[in-house]
Parts: C-alpha cells; sequence; structure tokens
C-alpha cells in the first residue's frame, strides 16, 4: 500500500505576472490522497519559507533579493515525500535607490540670528520624495512633506556659537540620504 502518488498545488496569489514590490504574502492551495506535509515557497532557488498547515502561505520582504525577473514556486509535499510543483513568472521591482538632497539655504559661513528658513532640495529616481527632515548637528529641528521644502528655525534656543546644518529626504520606499552638512555660526 505505498503512497507513489503526489499531491496537487496551485499558487492563487499573487498571479503570473505581477510586479511585486516590498513585503507581500504569497499563498497557494495543496492537497493529497492521504495527509499533506509541507508547502516550500521559492524566487527562483532561493527558498523563501516554509508553511505545514493550511491554508499554506509564506509573507517575505523582496528588498532582500535584487530586483528582476523571477519564477515564483509552491513545492508541495505529502506525508510520503511525493511533491508536486506550482509555478509563475513575477518581476521583483523595489525601490533600493535612496534620494538625494542638498541644504540650499542658509549656506555655508551663513551667521544666523532670530527666525530664518532653512531651505533644502530633494529629489528622487522614481519620482517622488515623501519627506526632508533639517538637522542642526544630531539633533532633528523640523520636517517639511511637500518641495519647496522649508522649515523656520527660531535660533533663540541656541546658544552663541558654530554648528552645523543637513536635510536628510526620504522616498516611498523608506530610503533616505542626508546632505553635506553646513556650517554656520548663532549670533543672538
Amino acid at each position: 500500500d505505498n503512497d507513489l502518488t503526489p499531491p496537487t498545488v496551485t499558487l492563487t496569489d499573487p498571479t503570473e505576472g505581477a510586479i511585486i514590490i516590498g513585503t507581500i504574502t504569497i499563498t497557494a492551495t495543496a492537497t493529497d490522497d492521504r495527509g499533506m506535509s509541507k508547502v516550500e515557497f521559492y524566487a527562483n532557488t532561493t527558498l523563501m519559507c516554509t508553511d505545514t498547515s493550511a491554508p499554506y502561505s509564506c509573507t517575505y520582504n523582496t528588498r532582500s533579493l535584487p530586483n528582476g525577473a523571477r519564477t515564483l514556486k509552491a513545492r508541495a509535499y505529502d506525508t510520503s515525500n511525493n511533491a508536486a510543483l506550482s509555478s509563475i513568472n513575477i518581476v521583483f521591482n523595489n525601490d533600493l535607490t535612496a534620494p538625494t538632497t542638498s541644504l540650499t539655504s542658509p549656506t555655508a559661513g551663513a551667521v544666523l540670528s532670530g527666525t530664518v528658513l532653512l531651505e533644502a532640495t530633494a529629489n528622487d529616481e522614481r519620482g517622488t520624495v515623501s519627506k526632508v527632515d533639517f538637522y542642526l548637528g544630531y539633533t532633528l529641528l523640523g520636517s517639511s512633506t511637500t518641495a519647496p521644502f522649508t522649515f523656520s528655525w527660531n535660533t533663540t534656543s541656541k546658544a552663541n556659537g558654530t554648528y552645523w546644518l543637513r536635510s536628510r529626504a526620504y522616498d516611498p520606499a523608506g530610503n533616505s540620504a542626508y546632505s553635506a552638512t553646513v556650517s554656520i555660526t548663532v549670533s543672538n
């Protein structure tokens, strides 16, 4: 009474040709006439995870693999270790590039007093910058979520002296980058 019949398995989500971004949940259905053991989920030959109970699913952060075309696979095993495979073609298309930013005002060497407007430019290769933070040293002063990116800073909260400012831009994927630092002097 040997079990020589493999299980059946079907990837149900995502679908053929899907463009995948970020963390996804992959699902599959699998059945066997005697009993299921597990379903393994692969991106090409990389094992992403294993599920041992129905409904079979896998949550995976696609940013851990390079962008590009992939074959997504679900390999089902029954209790006799017979295996079956279901596969689809997908594309990982994650934003892995940080935006760029530059503090445009004040300029290096500026002497500041009272309330001053900090200004920065920011660009992202996919066209969207979600916010720009403004820093005095390592201290966050404030943020701006729309271009032109600006923040009003009251310098009277700091003792007179030399400090450095910088901006940090974020894109919707969470990538971020700092600008070069700009040395300024507070003189109230």
